[in-house]
């Protein structure tokens, strides 16, 4: 009896046990696994439960009751841990939806016999109540069908049991192999007690109810216990679940183990055909195109999975990318109409630029042979007004045409070397006739202990001044305009101030926020009359920032307005400026005398231009050259002339109607008179980059409009043969009292009297014999990489170009080497060439060592400091980078001046000859290698 109680007190404690583990698992009931072991504890609890009411049963009909209860749940406990090891294994992608049916079905024909056992033997062949032993119990003989169960059962434990002990063997995460444990353990705890009730081992007791109650306890507490089933599991299902990439996971051995929704919503038979559906999906990885489906595109990973160092499986992951690349796709729609606008823009700059720089050059050019060609002083102030005023425009046009330096922010500031009175001067003259036009008063202060030469950006300085200057006659209608110009020493620095006051109408305090905004006017429709664009003071903001300055405003509504800043300059020489005016004037009429560098009677020319003024304006700055000018209106006329005539050097200009400069120079190169003719493109297009578009065309280099003069001869020089150039010789006043340095009577490798005779004069003779010896190294350098490279024509031309450079200045014997070469060259004869080309250069290098007394005395002059002799590379390279002509000239200029050592002497003239041939690069080049 004690027994008996023993075993109605487990029953009791399972079925409240498993009752705690039904509501708990309802509670979390998230996935398939949790739905499997629900499944099993709800039909173990119905099973413990009518078998603890069978055993309290008093009678045959409610023990058969009861019994037929337990059973509702006792016919499908097998079935509900198949199902759960199915899902914990993750096998439900193989286990076919047919397979799984008719299982069902032998589980309810079971509960059916049972349900049915008063009418059918198939499961109980009979059955009997008994009140003998410890308890009132059911005495029955098993039937077939009974037996047919067991089987079933039987192979469910087999298959179920195969499937842990794989997975238990196979997996890596040490968490997983101990819950595998657990059920494993519990599968055998069921089938050893299966077997003890086969045998009525506790008769009267089914040890089945037992066993399969603390089974169901014993792996809910399992998967607990190792975290299985907590929230953290269920949050990562969660998100994984609702993830935007699909998610597959395969084994080491390719087998699927798991996938999310969105995975069999793309690939939709990966439950029914997984095999055939990996082999899609690593096709989709292996293509280089999207993966698509339903109108959404999928990008491809593969990922391995590793449980600490070892690989135990893969994940393929497909991340959908339709938003991201439609934003992509809409953005490069985006970019390319930006960009087509800014080809629009360009081209309209382009355009502008040509438009505007045309009638400049016309007038600056016109300008010049007035500064040439006259000899009245007032003429000549007019004529230098007109053209400081047209550079000055000029400037401004570069700054707002190369609109690449704005939207870049690659507007930079250039210091140089300045005279304050020059400045100080060219503010005043430029802004003076607007002021009295006005009837306005204009004053100007200037502290007479500033020093006069200073370094420091002067155009911008001047642009900013300019512009308030500007601003102060514009909106002033009585009184004055002042500007002052003060100073505050800094050590070897000043910190220079500017001021400019006016009597005019002032601002608001409100509207001086609107003051910087570019494009904006102050009280627009009270100064509608008033010309400009609002970008004045704007631009007056940028470049002081860039200057670490900034403009102060003082400002009086209907009383006049005080704009000033002070910025800081190098102090070059300490001499104070004086009256600025007076020495203003004095610069102006120490204008040195245009004379040409060249003459070069024999040389032809072509110059196509579609304006005629432009044609007239190269005509007189090369008249006193004596080149041959034929000049053409259009490409067509051109071509013409250049497939009649062989010319030393043609200029095109660009934008011309019918046939522009590129395509006219196309048709010129096919012409065998001119195919290897140096073509130039003179045009007024002065936007950012146009320079290497020219190149790439295959001009020989660029010249912007306005023309300038001077740099138009010094092209020209560099680009005519050199037999036809002879470098212009001002005559002397007494050229006979011109003294022969002795050192040239003693080189004997050059006949004195012939060269003077070749050259004119014994004046002439020194120039030219200047000349030859500032471009020797240069041309003995040519001649040697020409033959290096094999390069027999160019190396033909420069020996040629030798052998008269050598008979000019009397240098028979090196003229005569040189002309044979010559010959040799023309006649292929490499092996005479080999033979004597090194003879030549060491005769040619020899005889330039022995004129290197022309370089002059630096001895006499003062040495250069290494601070200005670094400033002078930084401003070169500076002058370099914005292909400023002038600017680069005049810093070579000074600082040959002073005395160099050898190297940065030898880097200079290298630099100076760079500079005549236009070849940015190789100045460039030059100081990085210094610096």
């Amino acid at each position: 009896m004690n027994t008996y109680y023993i075993y109605l007190t487990i029953q009791y404690v399972i079925v409240f046990g498993l009752l705690f583990q039904c509501r708990r698992m309802l509670m979390n009931w998230k996935n398939k696994k949790h739905g499997a072991l629900f499944f099993y504890s709800m039909v173990t609890l119905i099973n413990s439960a009518g078998y603890l009411g069978e055993m309290q049963a008093t009678n045959v009909e409610s023990a058969v009751l009861c019994r037929q209860f337990a059973y509702l749940g006792k016919s499908f406990v097998a079935y509900a841990l198949l199902l759960f090891v199915i899902y914990y294994c993750g096998l439900e992608k193989r286990i076919k939806p047919y397979m799984m049916i008719p299982l069902i079905f032998v589980h309810i024909f079971t509960y059916i016999n049972v349900l049915t056992m008063k009418v059918n033997h198939l499961y109980y062949a009979s059955y009997s109540f008994t009140e003998e032993g410890m308890f009132p119990h059911i005495l029955t003989v098993r039937g077939v069908w009974h037996h047919i169960y067991d089987s079933v059962i039987v192979v469910y434990i087999i298959y179920g049991s195969y499937h842990l002990i794989k997975k238990y063997l196979n997996d890596k995460n040490q968490k997983t192999r101990k819950c595998t444990g657990c059920i494993i353990i519990s599968i055998i705890f069921q089938s050893v007690f299966f077997v003890l009730e086969a045998a009525k081992v506790a008769d009267p007791f089914d040890l089945t109810v037992i066993s399969y109650g603390i089974a169901a306890l014993l792996i809910s507490v399992a998967l607990n216990r190792f975290d299985l089933m907590d929230t953290s599991k269920i949050a990562e299902d969660f998100v994984v679940e609702r993830l935007e990439e699909a998610i597959i996971a395969v084994d080491i051995k390719g087998e699927i183990s798991f996938f999310n929704k969105l995975a069999i919503k793309i690939f939709p038979e990966l439950e029914s055909n997984p095999i055939e559906t990996i082999a899609e999906v690593k096709k989709a990885l292996n293509g280089e195109d999207l993966l698509v489906h339903d109108g959404r595109k999928y990008r491809s990973e593969e990922k391995e999975l590793k449980d600490g160092d070892s690989v135990v499986g893969y994940a393929y992951v497909f991340i959908d990318e339709t938003e991201r690349l439609a934003y992509l796709e809409e953005l490069e729609i985006q970019k390319q109409r930006a960009d087509d606008a800014n080809k629009a823009k360009s081209a309209f700059l382009a355009n502008m630029s040509h438009d505007i720089r045309t009638p400049i050059n016309a007038v600056l050019g016109m300008d010049e042979m007035i500064l040439r060609e006259s000899s009245e002083d007032n003429i000549l102030s007019y004529a230098t007004d007109i053209q400081m005023a047209g550079k000055t425009l000029l400037s401004l046009i570069n700054d707002i045409l190369d609109f690449s330096k704005v939207e870049e922010g690659k507007m930079e500031i250039i210091p140089v070397q300045y005279e304050l009175s020059s400045l100080v001067g060219d503010l005043v003259n430029l802004i003076k006739d607007r002021a009295v036009k006005k009837g306005l008063s204009l004053r100007t202060e200037v502290n007479e202990n500033i020093p006069h030469l200073l370094y420091g950006d002067e155009i911008r300085i001047k642009q900013c001044v300019l512009n308030l200057l500007t601003n102060a006659v514009k909106y002033t209608h009585e009184g004055e305009v002042n500007l002052l110009v003060d100073y505050e020493s800094k050590g070897e620095n000043i910190l220079l101030k500017f001021k400019v006051i006016d009597t005019g109408i002032g601002m608001k305090a409100e509207d001086m926020e609107a003051l910087f905004s570019p494009f904006d006017r102050i009280e627009e429709e009270r100064n509608r009359n008033i010309e400009g664009t609002g970008l004045g003071m704007s631009i007056v903001k940028n470049l002081l920032s860039l200057m670490d300055s900034e403009l102060e405003v003082h400002s009086e509504y209907g009383k006049g307005s005080e704009f000033s800043f002070e910025i800081m300059q190098v102090v070059v020489d300490t001499q104070p400026v004086g009256d600025v005016a007076k020495r203003y004037n004095a610069m102006q009429s120490e204008r040195k005398q245009y004379h040409q560098l060249f003459t070069a009677p024999s040389a032809r020319i072509l110059v196509v231009d579609d304006t005629e003024a432009n044609l007239v304006v190269v005509e007189n700055l090369l008249k006193r050259t004596e080149i041959k000018i034929d000049t053409a209106t259009s490409g067509r006329d051109a071509i013409g002339l250049a497939d009649t005539y062989a010319y030393d050097c043609i200029f095109i200009d660009h934008m011309m109607p019918e046939m522009d400069g590129i395509e006219t120079l196309e048709e010129i190169r096919k012409l065998t008179l001119n195919e290897n003719t140096p073509c130039i493109v003179l045009t007024a297009n002065a936007v950012s980059g146009v320079r290497e578009k020219y190149l790439e065309a295959g001009f020989s280099d660029y010249m912007s409009k306005p023309v300038d003069g001077e740099r138009l001869e010094k092209l020209l020089y560099a680009k005519l043969p050199d037999e036809k150039c002879v470098e212009y010789i001002e005559e002397s006043s007494d050229p006979e009292n011109v003294e022969m340095p002795e050192e040239v009577r003693t080189i004997s490798a050059i006949d004195v009297d012939e060269g003077i005779k070749n050259c004119g004069s014994a004046e002439g003779f020194l120039s030219v014999l200047k000349v030859f010896h500032d471009t020797a190294i240069k041309k003995a350098d040519e001649i040697e990489t020409l033959y290096n490279s094999k390069d027999i024509d160019g190396y033909t031309i420069k020996v040629h170009a030798l052998k008269s450079a050598a008979r000019i200045i009397g240098a028979q014997s090196l003229s005569e080497q040189a002309r044979l070469l010559e010959e040799a060259g023309k006649n292929s004869d490499t092996i005479f060439i080999e033979q004597n080309t090194d003879t030549l250069l060491a005769n040619y290098r020899s005889l330039n060592k022995e004129l290197s007394f022309l370089d002059g005395n630096d001895k006499d002059k003062e040495k250069i400091s290494d601070e200005l002799l670094k400033d002078a590379y930084e401003t070169l390279l500076e002058a370099c980078n914005t292909m400023d002509y002038g600017m680069a000239e005049d810093i070579i200029k000074a600082v040959m001046d002073y005395s160099l050592v050898e190297e940065d002497k030898n880097r200079f003239e290298k630099i100076n000859d760079a500079l005549l041939q236009l070849d940015w690069d190789e100045i460039e080049n030059q100081i990085n290698g210094r610096m």
